[in-house]
């Protein structure tokens, strides 16, 4: 019987060099988005490095599909880990085509709006359909549509150059990803608001991350002491049995 114990800091070191980057194991997926499965325990690798892993473009939004797809028909899998590569988790939407207003951000408000709910909000419709637990491995910077996708997983583990920021309001705009939503489940209204109207951003690194709700918790350092936080959930998550198919308590 294969370990449920593998080590740490694969999917990390992977998403930091370019020699180890994982391959999609599905025909045809998108590589902005690296899917690699380690037994139980699937790691979702945004892979756009030259836009800081911004979250954009139909193949990565395709992408995204088509992994929660494979998870959703694989019953073995029974934690999903998301993180970014390099030293940032996600810089959100695309600030050139903001400024340019091209992509997602050319036309009416009508047809930006639309935009919206073609393009972008198919990530997190997607994400909510996962049966697995989504835990995000926050290796560096969530700026933005990145901290909304942070906020929407399950657990989220911090590495100390992490950062949190709800930033639209700098950039003229309100959150289109889902963040009025997802950040006050996380954070609660009253801290959400104050995320959102300043645009402060949270540094984990002196703990105002965890203190606030936004982070779960650190990320242990490869090879330190102490268990493996995701064998817990191999242990004991049931196959298959998303966390919002539990029965109330």
């Amino acid at each position: 019987m294969p370990s449920l114990k593998p080590n740490t800091s694969v999917f990390f070191e992977r998403a930091r060099s370019s020699r180890h980057r994982a391959q999609p194991v599905l025909n045809n997926m998108p590589t902005t988005l690296d899917y690699r499965q380690d037994g139980p325990i699937v790691g979702l690798t945004l892979n756009g490095p030259d836009t800081r892993n911004s979250l954009t473009g139909d193949s990565l939004f395709s992408a995204f599909e088509q992994a929660v797809a494979k998870i959703n028909s694989d019953l073995s899998v029974r934690v999903v880990i998301l993180t970014g590569t390099g030293n940032i988790f996600s810089s959100g939407g695309n600030v050139q085509e903001m400024r340019d207003r091209t992509g997602m951000f050319a036309g009416t408000p009508q047809q930006i709006a639309n935009q919206y709910r073609s393009g972008i909000q198919r990530i997190p419709r997607t994400l909510f359909q996962m049966d697995a637990p989504l835990i995000g491995a926050i290796n560096g910077p969530a700026i933005g549509a990145g901290c909304d996708l942070a906020c929407l997983c399950d657990i989220r583990i911090a590495s100390e150059a992490a950062t949190f920021a709800e930033s639209y309001v700098k950039l003229g705009i309100i959150p289109g990803f889902g963040g009025t939503w997802l950040l006050p489940r996380a954070v609660g209204y009253s801290r959400a608001a104050e995320m959102a109207l300043t645009g402060e951003t949270l540094d984990a690194k002196r703990g105002a991350g965890r203190r606030t709700g936004v982070q779960s918790g650190p990320f242990r350092r490869p090879h330190s002491a102490g268990p493996c936080p995701r064998s817990q959930y191999c242990k004991k998550s049931t196959p298959g049995v998303a966390l919002d198919q539990a029965p109330a308590s």
